[in-house]
């Protein structure tokens, strides 16, 4: 019998897996990108429905907190649904990794992928196709200014 895991322990299950990955990785990139790929593997507790568990990945120059930054987020998505099975919200953990904008950020662009369990193929293969090899190109072992998780699981 395989044990899914309860949704509201989400965010502390990414916040252990960074961790432990930053603990034996150097660069904060390298450790979120594989901290991430452990915890889309994760079995959830999530209704059996289409679109109710998916990962984004997605980057590029945000300014919406006043300084451009390069923000690498990654994020695992949950739908909820109210008492009669109807969408009632989404609910998140991310984790975003932050960087002053430079010339090697600049022309990677930006990036937004989704993949939701349920859709052809799996997830490692989303994975594999996404462009981590030059993202950690650009901007591997260079310091962000921040890495942080947040949450709106309650």
């Amino acid at each position: 019998m395989v044990r899914t895991v309860p949704v509201e322990e989400a965010d502390a299950r990414l916040r252990a897996l960074l961790a432990a990955e930053s603990a034996g990785q150097q660069d904060p990139l390298v450790a979120a990108l594989h901290a991430f790929s452990d915890f889309a593997l994760i079995d959830f507790s999530v209704p059996d429905c289409p679109d109710v568990d998916g990962c984004l990945f997605e980057y590029g120059i945000n300014s919406l907190a006043g300084e451009p930054l390069f923000v690498v987020n990654l994020t695992r998505q949950f739908e909820v649904l109210d008492s009669s099975g109807e969408h009632e919200s989404h609910a998140q953990v991310s984790c975003e990794v932050r960087y002053r904008v430079t010339s090697e950020a600049e022309p990677l662009g930006d990036c937004e992928e989704w993949w939701f369990r349920g859709e052809p193929g799996d997830f490692s293969s989303w994975w594999r196709s996404l462009p981590l090899e030059s993202l950690v190109g650009a901007l591997g072992n260079r310091a962000p200014t921040a890495v942080e998780v947040t949450s709106d699981i309650i």
